[in-house]
């Protein structure tokens, strides 16, 4: 791949400016003290120290500093090995070559190979989004996550992607979801680097992205309470919860998770029964709060619920009974 070259290049440079260095220290040798030999030895050391780290950075970075186009993505004369049929698929028909992509990913063997890794990756950065290519990208993902152990190079690649602008949105989403999954199989720093990028993820508020983001964390503090900071949560709830120009269906996630999570702070609170009592302009949005009233609220909601018995249109009558009765229940 094209980064390899340019990583291989800067190998060689380095290398060579390391041989010079130490050409030119012995050619001075007999003229400078051996104290200031032994110093510009260990510099040198440490500056080819650095740039080893530096090397190794690019290298696990690889995926990213690419051109975000199909053509640098994959090459057309590029041999991906046993996953040459996913990049040059068989068929006739566009479900044929399909089926021969699909079937070529599922029969990929476990714990997969770093060259597959890698060639996985590229296909999700540079196959089609179209409907096909979506699932066959949330098939791959699916493969990915076979591994027993979280792979760093895999989380650093979801991670990434979520955050790409210039990458579908229902794929950044994808990336989202998944690494959810991995957070299970993840040692603690890896750990780390998932809710980081759950929470930067929610400030993606035009698509699936803010909403999946949310969900994830929502699961993963029921599952690892002593890990996920619901403070954090609660803050960042409280402000997309009561953004307008949030993508429908992410507010409608961000509702159902204050629910789930059972949080009745009261500030959380407070924007919910704003979107219960108040039309919000989306009948979805609106019965997801007046069922996570239900949820979260006090007796002092009832009378509120009752005016929408009332006042509003029927469609609204199920949910606001239950959430009336689930109140109820709270007092008993």
């Amino acid at each position: 791949m094209k980064n390899n070259k340019l990583l291989t290049i800067k190998v060689i440079s380095i290398v060579f400016i390391a041989v010079t260095i130490i050409a030119v220290a012995k050619f001075y040798n007999k003229k400078a003290p051996a104290t200031t030999l032994e110093n510009d030895n260990q510099k040198t050391k440490n500056e080819l120290k650095k740039s080893e780290i530096a090397s190794q950075n690019n290298s696990q970075n690889n995926n990213f500093k690419k051109a975000k186009s199909t053509s640098n993505f994959i090459k057309k004369n590029f041999d991906y090995g046993e996953l040459n049929g996913l990049f040059k698929p068989e068929g006739k028909t566009k479900y044929q070559k399909y089926r021969h992509q699909l079937e070529i990913v599922k029969n990929l063997k476990t714990p997969l190979i770093m060259a597959n890794i890698q060639g996985l990756h590229d296909y999700v950065y540079g196959g089609s989004n179209d409907r096909l290519g979506l699932h066959l990208k949330d098939e791959i993902f699916i493969k990915l996550e076979s591994d027993r152990k979280a792979n760093k190079s895999h989380i650093d690649f979801l991670s990434q992607l979520s955050a790409d602008k210039s990458v579908d949105g229902d794929l950044r989403g994808y990336a989202v979801q998944h690494l959810r999954s991995e957070y299970s199989k993840a040692d603690a720093q890896l750990r780390k680097q998932i809710q980081e990028t759950l929470f930067d993820s929610l400030k993606d508020t035009q698509c699936d992205v803010s909403g999946t983001a949310i969900l994830a964390l929502s699961d993963l503090s029921k599952m690892y309470p002593k890990e996920i900071d619901k403070e954090r949560i609660n803050t960042e709830l409280v402000s997309l919860v009561e953004d307008e120009s949030m993508h429908i269906p992410s507010r409608i996630a961000m509702v159902q998770s204050v629910g789930s999570m059972k949080n009745d702070s009261e500030s959380v609170t407070n924007a919910i029964r704003d979107l219960a009592f108040n039309d919000p302009g989306d009948m979805v949005l609106r019965l997801t709060a007046i069922a996570t009233i239900g949820e979260i609220g006090t007796k002092d909601d009832i009378q509120g619920l009752e005016n929408i018995l009332k006042n509003d249109h029927q469609l609204y009558k199920v949910a606001t009974q239950n959430a009336i009765q689930k109140l109820k229940n709270k007092q008993k």
